[in-house]
């Protein structure tokens, strides 16, 4: 089995780490209104919430999610972690993998931007793909006949999903 997952929403809490520092620094809730992936805060502008993320991933801050363990009773002989982070975040995101995940599963990561992601997902011909944006997991399951996992997150409950996209409260529901 060659399993593929993203890292932000589906093995790391990037999401709470960022709304504590939002709420510390900004002053501001992130979590209010929030039903789309893209966070937007009054009178903030896009890129001091793009640096108050990157401090918070360079800071390791972020918490697995408790239920990444159930991904190693899939045994999987390949495991790829593909994450929209950017490329300069790669020593913090590999300390965190190396930190949290499990030796066993040996991930292999990739820095891929989102609108991306489908076309190298398909390369590397993956048994099932996990992630937790709507828009990625509908186009992957449009592109490849394969188990599309969707993890319920505040971004994405409102979606509409492809008919192949399986939408998930944890990772435990997954089966081998």
């Amino acid at each position: 089995m060659i399993l593929v997952t993203d890292l932000d929403g589906v093995l790391a809490d990037s999401y709470s780490a960022f709304r504590r520092a939002a709420i510390l620094i900004l002053g501001y809730d992130p979590i209010i209104n929030q039903t789309e992936y893209t966070i937007t805060i009054p009178n903030v502008n896009y890129d001091k919430i793009h640096d108050l993320y990157m401090k918070v991933i360079k800071q390791s801050t972020i918490q697995p999610y408790p239920d990444w363990i159930c991904l190693d009773k899939l045994n999987p002989i390949e495991y790829h972690i593909v994450t929209a982070r950017p490329y300069e975040t790669k020593r913090a995101t590999e300390h965190w993998v190396s930190k949290y995940i499990s030796n066993s599963m040996n991930p292999q990561i990739h820095y891929i931007k989102s609108s991306h992601k489908c076309d190298f997902i398909k390369e590397l011909n993956p048994s099932l793909f996990i992630e937790d944006r709507a828009r990625t997991a509908n186009h992957v399951a449009f592109e490849l006949d394969i188990p599309v996992y969707l993890v319920s997150r505040p971004w994405n409950v409102l979606r509409q999903l492809h008919p192949k996209v399986i939408r998930i409260v944890s990772l435990s529901e997954i089966q081998p």
